[in-house]
């Protein structure tokens, strides 16, 4: 379900009374002990795995306030039509925890006071109290009426681009202190681009939370490093003197352009070294 707030499929909220302050977020309930906000870009492209970034984007609509959740999806605009249709069909309320959460109750406030396009579930998917997981569409976290780090807002934000430069300038208007991006496409093509451009410490492509055990010497070392391991290419270097750790599958097949050769899969991405 679709829809431009004014939104009946959100329930009205009393504003909340408390702001959300400082770089930790609780996960539950701001009374509760907090976790460390590191917040998830996911980008996934026409030719990516739509039903893997699915499973990851449902589970964050149904858990904003997870320290690790997707914040901001970015739709390549060939596949956003099913995305959405898909998106909406795995919707289903809300927790308690979640949507009597101050922070989703401020966002829910604040969308009414814009002029925005929400993604929601559909009323014959939910039941009482009728609360609805919030896709977003072409907003910035800050607009929703948060800061830069002060934690998740209850929704997460989708943007649609047509290349990987016009992903990367949407990155760049974002405010959200990412720490991880995960990056769905079967070809390299536009990966290191991304990998060059976004400022986040960790690139999984065509994967998701890996064990990051394998690299953890060089990763307190901060050494250049390479390495596969259960299955992983795993690589730690340094991109305009920022640190940087890509991980992807080597069972995945990830396909070559056509002037590239498949030796050069799985080696060091050397060229990002500057």
């Amino acid at each position: 379900m679709i829809y431009n707030l004014d939104c009946e499929a959100l329930r009205p909220l009393d504003e909340a009374e408390n702001n959300l302050s400082g770089q930790s977020v609780d996960v539950q309930n701001e009374s509760q002990e907090s976790r460390t906000y590191s917040p998830q870009l996911m980008i996934l492209y026409e030719t990516g795995d739509i039903n893997s970034a699915l499973r990851i984007l449902i589970d964050s609509l149904h858990d904003p306030f997870n320290a690790t959740a997707v914040a901001t999806v970015l739709i390549e605009e060939g596949i956003r039509q099913e995305f959405e249709q898909r998106v909406i069909a795995q919707m289903r309320t809300l927790t308690d925890a979640v949507s009597e959460h101050p922070a989703y109750m401020r966002m829910l406030q604040r969308l009414k006071e814009l002029n925005v396009n929400t993604i929601v579930a559909e009323e014959n998917e939910m039941v009482p109290p009728m609360a609805s997981p919030v896709l977003v569409c072409d907003c910035t976290h800050d607009v929703l009426g948060l800061g830069v780090t002060d934690g998740p807002t209850g929704a997460i934000t989708m943007h649609t681009f047509s290349s990987t430069m016009q992903a990367i300038e949407i990155y760049q208007r974002d405010t959200v202190p990412y720490v991880s991006s995960c990056i769905w496409n079967e070809t390299l093509e536009g990966s290191y681009e991304l990998v060059a451009s976004i400022n986040c410490k960790v690139f999984f492509i065509n994967c998701n939370k890996v064990d990051l055990s394998p690299i953890s010497r060089s990763l307190k070392a901060d050494d250049t490093f390479v390495v596969v391991a259960n299955g992983f290419h795993y690589e730690t270097l340094r991109i305009y003197e920022q640190p940087k750790v890509i991980i992807f599958p080597i069972r995945h097949q990830i396909v070559n352009k056509p002037d590239e050769k498949k030796d050069d899969i799985g080696s060091t991405i050397s060229f990002l070294e500057e």
